[in-house]
């Protein structure tokens, strides 16, 4: 966003306002309120409520979004001069107003489109506008996929290292929702981890942690204790929606829980390093989300003799990886879209790993480390939590 436009609209927007305050401040009934003006000028009760939004609002660039259409902006500035308001500030004001129909047309054309620019400049207001911005995109994609689910997770758990080569994933979704028949495929499974985009799907080996889960020719590592669907034993690493939910019409619509376990094999993939004479190691874990849902969960079990320090996450979009070729690195971040969320310490073991819309989460965990004859105790989890993550992205988890 070029500081030019920033300003431009500032000066716009500021001039609107305070023309508009100008106008309301002339009447003779020295209205307060939406009510009070609306009952002063005998106007709709939701364009005035507009108005008082767009000339109370702290934020000028968020507060934009009330400005009311030329049409019933006209009508305001009209029935103020009736009922007494001053003809120069209603002037001024319509100056004002044709002012912002002129950036509209300057920059984008439309008023929407304007609207999310400003709201791309809003310092206080860009994080509360990109979650409702990805609330709004992840109920487009809700229908558009014709499936979705509540909660997606991911739990890894990095095993005490002999050659930093294994590491073991729980993945899931919960509350697995079907919207439409002849939806698109659900699962795909390759690609849990990576650090290097020069490494091929061949970098990586996928075995089931429990045996019993799939038949003996292949197929998908369901973890059957936690599933509540249908569990077709495909051959590939995708199923589809209608193949899991109930066959009986009239259950078609309720929802299920389906959850993976694997044991992945990185052919070295967890790369070592040496810091003051000390052997350490950098790992790179993605999480990729391709489905909708309205909260992904990541949780990385690490064992307390790896010395990893504390990670940092980077969101980004999965046609690029959340990692990039370190020969291209400065062009490949800037050709994706990304941005960063937080990663919460929660201490040793799976105590604090509760997730409230998963009541039997964290009993999961304990008998996943329990089967793997891990001690819970010696794994520090880190945790990030994404709210409607945009697809297709990853979820990456970086110590460098």
């Amino acid at each position: 966003m070029s500081n030019e436009f920033a300003l431009r609209s500032l000066r716009v927007l500021n001039a609107l306002k305070n023309a508009t305050i100008a106008v309301v401040s002339s009447l003779p009934q020295d209205p307060r309120t939406g009510t009070q003006i609306s009952k002063a000028l005998g106007l709709d009760k939701t364009l005035t409520w507009k108005i008082v939004k767009f000339i109370d609002g702290k934020d000028i660039y968020s507060s934009t979004k009330y400005i009311p259409g030329a049409s019933s902006y006209g009508s305001f500035l009209r029935a103020a001069e009736k009922k007494g308001a001053s003809r120069r500030g209603a002037a001024d004001a319509d100056i004002a107003y044709q002012a912002f129909l002129q950036l509209i047309k300057r920059y984008t054309g439309d008023r929407a489109s304007l609207d999310l620019m400003l709201l791309g400049v809003s310092e206080a207001g860009r994080k509360k506008s990109m979650y409702e911005q990805k609330k709004t995109c992840f109920r487009a994609q809700r229908f558009i996929n014709g499936a979705s689910a509540s909660v997606s997770f991911l739990a890894s758990i990095l095993p005490e290292p002999t050659d930093m080569t294994t590491i073991f994933a729980i993945r899931g979704y919960t509350n697995l929702l079907r919207y439409r028949p002849n939806a698109i495929p659900l699962y795909d499974l390759p690609r849990i981890t990576e650090s290097d985009l020069a490494l091929t799907n061949n970098a990586l080996q996928f075995s089931p942690i429990f045996q019993e889960s799939i038949p003996f020719d292949g197929g998908i590592p369901y973890y059957t204790k936690y599933c509540t669907c249908n569990m077709p034993q495909n051959q590939t690493d995708t199923v589809l929606i209608d193949d899991i939910m109930p066959e009986s019409n009239d259950d078609s619509f309720s929802s299920v829980d389906l959850v993976t376990a694997q044991r992945v094999r990185t052919m070295g993939l967890l790369e070592k390093r040496k810091s003051k004479g000390e052997k350490t190691y950098q790992v790179h874990l993605t999480y990729g989300i391709s489905f909708p849902s309205e909260i992904a969960y990541m949780d990385v079990f690490v064992h307390k003799s790896i010395r990893l320090g504390s990670p940092k996450c980077r969101v980004c979009n999965e046609l690029a990886g959340s990692q990039s070729n370190k020969h291209h690195h400065a062009r490949a971040d800037a050709e994706r879209f990304r941005y960063d969320e937080e990663v919460t310490n929660m201490g040793l073991g799976v105590f604090c790993s509760q997730i409230r819309e998963i009541p039997w989460y964290t009993e999961m965990l304990s008998e996943t480390f329990q089967f793997l004859q891990l001690k819970e105790e010696e794994f520090e989890m880190h945790r990030v939590c994404v709210e409607y993550p945009y697809l297709p992205s990853s979820i990456g988890l970086i110590w460098e």
